[in-house]
């Protein structure tokens, strides 16, 4: 089987499988060619549109936890796999006008969201044979997996309160079969006293919103930076090393020379 079965036949088609039952009963799954981007990007942003709309249509029946809903609707793509917008400054937000426990019961359950949806669209991708040929072998991953194996829940209790990058472990736990529930009750586990904690700090600072707009605005511009500029160099290396390969071929005229051009 190229695809773990969610029981969403959301999850085959992104995956590009197709499932079919013969004439015995027997329900034969098949894979087919499809436009990556189509089976990629299509149900995320339907999903993304369907949560806006029903965020939209909360705020015009309930306006006066408009703020509330606001901080709901961005605890989901804060959580998502990789993900540029940090998740403190809305807690913080949310502490000024509510309560810490109802802030911190919001935001967990917008992450335990974004982890369904997590395993929902990356399950199929992540445990396709050409996918995990790209990390699965590295000796990075074999190392990081061998440490999860310890103790998986813990660990990830662990990770979920302390600061430390959560998406490395994301991937393990769905590239590797790790059950959707275990993982959501790590994150209850660990990220609950994290945003009660930081929910009772925004409570007695009460920090300007323009601040914590500020600092959002901050974050999300260094992190597309940071990755436009990975993105770059990486460019450049390629074309680099492309054309050293080419002129550095034995049937090249000018071999010897480019070498040393390319040493």
């Amino acid at each position: 089987m190229l695809v773990i079965h969610t029981g969403h036949g959301i999850a085959f088609a992104f995956a590009g499988v197709s499932t079919q039952k013969t004439k015995s009963g027997e329900v034969v799954h098949t894979r087919h060619q499809v436009k990556k981007d189509t089976f990629r990007w299509t149900p995320v942003f339907v999903v993304a549109g369907a949560l806006f709309a029903m965020a939209i249509l909360l705020m015009h029946v309930f306006p006066e936890e408009r703020r509330l809903i606001l901080v709901g609707l961005y605890s989901i793509p804060s959580h998502v796999f990789v993900t540029p917008f940090p998740q403190e400054p809305a807690v913080l937000y949310g502490a000024k006008y509510y309560s810490p426990w109802l802030v911190t019961a919001v935001m967990t359950a917008g992450g335990c969201l974004s982890a369904k949806l997590d395993y929902l669209f990356l399950t199929p991708v992540l445990t396709r044979d050409s996918v995990r040929a790209k990390f699965a072998t590295s000796g990075l991953y074999q190392k990081l997996l061998t440490f999860f194996r310890l103790s998986p829940f813990w660990l990830l209790t662990i990770v979920n309160y302390a600061p430390i990058p959560l998406s490395p472990f994301k991937l393990l736990c769905i590239a590797e079969g790790y059950p959707l529930w275990k993982y959501e009750a790590s994150l209850l586990v660990g990220r609950a006293p994290k945003y009660y904690t930081l929910a009772l700090l925004g409570y007695v600072l009460q920090p300007p919103t323009s601040a914590l707009i500020t600092l959002v605005i901050v974050v999300v511009v260094l992190w597309f930076g940071h990755k436009m500029s990975r993105g770059f160099r990486a460019g450049v290396k390629r074309r680099h090393d492309g054309a050293c390969s080419f002129t550095s071929h034995p049937l090249t005229e000018f071999s010897h020379e480019s070498q040393s051009h390319c040493a």
